[in-house]
């Protein structure tokens, strides 16, 4: 059974095996090793002899008598060249984009940043903002946020739990479906790739067991296969790696296209590709379908997942405020001049919210925006006209890993500016705050440059945009 890793091996074994039956339907007996040879009358033993292929294949093929003279076909068929050369060239030519095809390992540090990355803030919310169900328990103070905020009242404190407090739960929800949904799509990626190469090394293997059946007029028997790349976004649930892996089924109530990707479990039922033929050329065409469906189900495979993530990049656009806080800055307040002439104010309680709350939150939203690791252009790439391009849909996927980038370490440096604020309030401002909310907002600044840059006119486009460089 061929492997990936013997699959050139394979290929070669074809080619030969191709060779061999195209000789034999034509009534020479003999294989690629001694040559072949086909009784033609005449002088000496009575047989032509064919040399066996050389190296190209192309240079073999020298036809002799039985007295070891040169002769010629009437037709002036070149054994070496219309035989040996035309296999060898035409089955290369097709299986070479298949011996290159993306390494599923490549992907794997994409796949474990992006899963630990959006555990980090792994949340869901309801209709009213109130978080409903927790991955991390760290993010458990966006609970105590809202609930001990909601105790409090004040002009100030107000402003800060309306601009703040009560949208933050569902923008954090909106980052973290941005990140599964990231995450969730490399791994069908890295899956579509595993199943590629064993569904290519299945039809190798068919195709020499055709090739060599086809030895005869009439070939022997017949049986199909089946691909298992079809049932790639079928298959993501049971392969998403943990941590992230617990807290799929909360998700995918505002990105649709995460829900449909999770919700996928059921392969579609593909046709079987049929191998076993009278000869070589139509066995070779059983192989070329066979690819060539293997093509169009890499292709669909990958479509599904683009259209999940171009729906999200729409959503976006569309809704920004769904992942942005995009808040105005609090009002100043004069440090030691807390106002609590409204209901009820409990500096200790704002203290711990300034100073332990929000730097929790903030960090784990820093933690999630890490995704240097993810961002890996080379392993997308493939040969020839395999999957959706090129580099299949990863301008979109890195469009949209950059841009959760960018909302994750902007809402840090949010919420550390409103930290600074409510301590300001209370006369406590600490430094270290400060080099926090001056970390993030680096962060949040060469991405967003990185999203808006331009290529200046008349210069080449990269086909790999700075966001999604390593």
């Amino acid at each position: 059974m061929t492997t990936y890793d013997t699959l050139p091996g394979t290929v070669e074994k074809i080619i030969d095996a191709a060779i061999e039956s195209h000789m034999s339907n034509a009534q020479w007996e003999g294989d690629v090793t001694q040559g072949f040879k086909n009784w033609r009358g005449g002088t000496g033993d009575g047989y032509w002899h064919i040399a066996p292929p050389g190296n190209p294949r192309s240079a073999g093929g020298q036809v002799t008598d039985g007295d070891g003279k040169p002769v010629e076909f009437n037709d002036g068929t070149n054994v070496g060249r219309d035989i040996y050369g035309h296999w060898e060239t035409t089955i290369r030519t097709v299986f070479e984009p298949w011996l290159s095809l993306p390494d599923p390992e490549a992907f794997d540090a994409a796949t474990r940043t992006l899963a630990d990355n959006a555990w980090e803030i792994s949340v869901t919310t309801d209709g009213d903002n109130a978080v409903t169900k927790i991955g991390n328990p760290a993010m458990e103070s966006l609970s105590y946020l809202r609930e001990k905020g909601s105790t409090m009242s004040s002009e100030f404190w107000n402003d800060f739990m309306e601009k703040y407090a009560f949208p933050l739960p569902s923008v954090v929800h909106g980052q973290y479906e941005m990140l599964a949904l990231a995450s969730i799509s490399v791994v069908g990626e890295r899956l579509a790739w595993v199943n590629a190469r064993s569904d290519v090394c299945e039809l190798a293997d068919n195709a020499l067991k055709a090739m060599i059946n086809a030895r005869y007029a009439g070939g022997g028997g017949s049986w199909s296969s089946l691909l298992k790349t079809l049932g790639t976004i079928a298959g993501i649930a049971a392969v998403f790696p943990t941590p992230a892996k617990p807290i799929l089924a909360g998700a995918g109530t505002i990105l649709s296209g995460l829900a449909t990707l999770i919700g996928t479990t059921e392969p579609p039922k593909p046709e079987p590709i049929k191998f076993g033929a009278q000869d070589p050329a139509a066995c070779w065409e059983q192989v070329v379908e066979g690819l060539r469906q293997l093509n169009l189900a890499i292709i669909d495979q990958e479509a599904k997942l683009y259209e999940a993530i171009n729906e999200a990049l729409k959503y976006y656009a569309d809704f920004p405020h769904a992942f942005d806080l995009k808040a105005p800055d609090l009002p100043t307040v004069p440090s030691g001049e807390l106002r609590t002439d409204l209901i009820d104010v409990e500096p200790d309680d704002v203290k711990h919210i300034a100073k332990k709350t929000l730097p929790r939150i903030a960090g784990n939203l820093t933690a999630a925006a890490a995704l240097d690791p993810a961002k890996t252009p080379h392993a997308w790439q493939r040969e020839g006209l395999i999957g959706l391009t090129h580099q299949g849909f990863y301008p979109s996927w890195a469009e949209l890993v950059a841009n959760a980038e960018y909302l994750c370490s902007d809402t840090a440096y949010e919420l550390l500016q409103s930290a600074t604020a409510l301590q300001a309030a209370i006369g406590e401002v600490e430094a270290a705050d400060e080099e926090s909310e001056a970390a993030a907002r680096k962060v949040r600044d060469e991405v967003r440059a990185e999203l808006d840059y331009v290529p200046p006119p008349g210069a080449p486009v990269d086909p790999v945009p700075p966001y999604g460089r390593p």
